[in-house]
């Protein structure tokens, strides 16, 4: 089984200013229910520990810089998953709110576990299809792996959201756009 160790994620959040050992604890006990789930749903590949801090939290934690910002309050990411990249971010930023979206059952009731045993309460997981939703509450659309963003782009215009989207083009590579 996949492992890592403490000091890697204290080494990521200290990357990022964070040093907190509150949040430290959170992210390592979501990695843990991720890991112990992870036998079971697939919710990521089995890679060793480094891959699974570098390639998927740390990765996720590119968005800070962006989302630190005061006006994006209500923050949606869609296909939501393994929970990255919101529930790092959520734990790093408990006072904006998140909304995950899951249409996978398995993958939601990780979720819903994960919000639970975190108690993070800055967090509502959805079991439903994005085309389904009134975007108008969210200042900002995560996508992480969900679809490519002119996909997601031409799902949003369809909804008339034209607010910001924050995406990441690669790993490494966060990018934000206006839907218009």
């Amino acid at each position: 089984m996949m492992s890592y160790n403490k000091y890697e994620i204290e080494k990521v959040l200290e990357k990022f200013g964070y040093r907190d050992k509150n949040k430290i604890n959170k992210i390592s006990k979501y990695l843990e229910l991720l890991l112990k789930w992870n036998s079971i749903v697939n919710l990521i590949s089995n890679n060793d520990g480094k891959v699974l801090i570098k390639r998927h939290l740390e990765d996720s934690l590119y968005a800070l810089k962006f989302l630190k910002e005061e006006r994006y309050k209500n923050i949606i990411d869609l296909g939501s998953g393994n929970g990255f990249p919101s529930i790092p971010l959520s734990i790093m930023l408990e006072i904006k709110n998140f909304t995950l979206v899951e249409i996978k059952t398995k993958k939601y009731i990780f979720l819903k576990e994960v919000k639970g045993e975190l108690d993070l309460k800055n967090v509502e997981i959805l079991k439903t299809r994005a085309e389904s939703l009134d975007f108008s509450v969210f200042d900002i659309v995560l996508s992480r792996a969900f679809k490519n963003i002119d996909q997601i782009k031409n799902l949003l215009k369809q909804k008339n959201y034209e607010k910001d989207v924050l995406y990441w083009e690669k790993v490494g590579i966060v990018k934000i756009t206006k839907n218009k």
